[in-house]
């Protein structure tokens, strides 16, 4: 019983890091996901050129 007093707010702060990571994580992927459909929006002129 005395592990789970210790843990606990230990736990919550695990919590609160892994939330702020995952919501940097969450908003790098919105970038990464924005970049790619510019890119991809972009490849038909691409190809369009070469042939």
């Amino acid at each position: 019983m005395d592990c789970d007093v210790v843990t606990l707010p230990l736990y919550a702060g695990q919590s609160a890091g892994l939330a702020d990571e995952l919501q940097s994580a969450t908003s790098l992927v919105e970038e990464l996901k924005t970049q790619m459909l510019t890119a991809l929006s972009e490849l038909p002129e691409v190809t369009r050129r070469r042939g």
